[in-house]
């Protein structure tokens, strides 16, 4: 059985992040693959603030309707991310507004022409990705934070739910399965929005697994565990929304070891009911974002170059196996 049988067959969603550029030069291979195998698409790029609406008056839905289309077409839900990124993905005019007014006035048009061009199609939206720092317990600086203070995470989620009620609104974090300050700060925001009735439907822990390159800890299927049941006590549902494991080219069992921790890991997540997906961040190896930050030898997704399953898919199927017998549709 694929891998997305094997989702259906337990209820949950299975996704991949879609590279634009490939998806949009028309490769057969790449799109048979992504039909064939996932339930569930997040567009890498396209829906980011800086691809579809990079100036004020300017709005590019090229590539963003091309895998909804595709999506619809496959019966395959679509992701939408993201709206509001303190790191990277926002334009010019947005990073460098100056006017509390005006940033609000940009969010209110920005959130209600997307998710009115969007309506019926895209069933969750990342509303906030990474609003904490990277590597650190506490708030990320951006302009969000700046102008409309530290209770803009409230404010994003209110205009998003008047714009659409019907659209899940999650907020994407990562590294907080590595880093326990992290954890304990996204926590204690998280159960406040929650305290306070905000319309808050899920919570995305990415599940990048960069050690030792970037991640300050190896995976940790016990702290992945942790994350997943934190959010599910609070009664929201969780995702791990950008997986990725990093297999060094200096371990000759390296695809072996990256399998084992793929399996764990993803186990892990979807042995709390609350966990409804499971999202890695590309493909195959030929089209990863990894090779331009890390190097091009770090193999990190479930299919090679060739577009071939690696030890890894084989765990992560068992894991969704296990989630099937468990609880299975029906």
């Amino acid at each position: 059985m694929s891998l997305r049988d094997l989702a259906a067959a337990g209820g949950v969603r299975v996704g991949a992040a879609v590279n634009d550029q490939i998806f949009g030069s028309g490769d057969e291979h790449y799109r048979s693959l992504l039909a064939d195998e996932f339930n569930s698409v997040t567009a890498e790029r396209a829906m980011k603030w800086s691809w579809i609406h990079p100036e004020p008056d300017r709005w590019d839905w090229k590539a963003s309707d091309e895998l909804v289309e595709f999506a619809e077409a496959h019966q395959m839900q679509v992701r939408g991310h993201t709206v509001v990124w303190p790191h990277w993905g926002t334009p010019d005019y947005i990073t460098q507004c100056a006017d509390a007014d005006a940033l609000r006035q940009h969010l209110v048009d920005h959130v209600h022409e997307l998710f009115s061009h969007w309506a019926g199609s895209v069933a969750r939206v990342d509303v906030v990705n990474e609003p904490l720092h990277w590597l650190e317990g506490r708030p990320a600086d951006s302009v969000w934070r700046s102008l409309l203070g530290e209770d803009y995470l409230a404010e994003v989620l209110t205009v998003a739910h008047q714009a659409d009620s019907n659209i899940e609104l999650w907020i994407n974090e990562t590294h907080t399965e590595v880093i326990p300050d992290k954890h304990d700060l996204f926590t204690r925001i998280v159960a406040d929005l929650v305290e306070r009735d905000l319309p808050l439907h899920g919570i995305g822990i990415q599940g990048h697994q960069l050690y030792p390159d970037f991640s300050p800890g190896p995976p940790d299927p016990d702290q992945l565990y942790r994350g997943v049941t934190t959010f599910s006590d609070m009664g929201l549902e969780v995702a791990v929304t950008e997986m990725d494991v990093l297999a060094h080219p200096t371990d000759p069992a390296r695809l072996d070891v990256q399998g084992r921790i793929y399996g764990e890991l993803v186990d892990a997540a979807l042995s709390v009911d609350a966990c409804q997906e499971v999202t890695f961040w590309g493909l195959s190896d030929a089209h990863s974002w990894v090779d331009e930050h890390f190097g091009p030898d770090r193999a990190p997704l479930l299919f090679d170059r060739e577009g071939h399953p690696k030890p890894a898919y084989d765990a992560v199927t068992a894991a969704f196996a296990s989630r099937a017998r468990r609880t299975p549709v029906g």
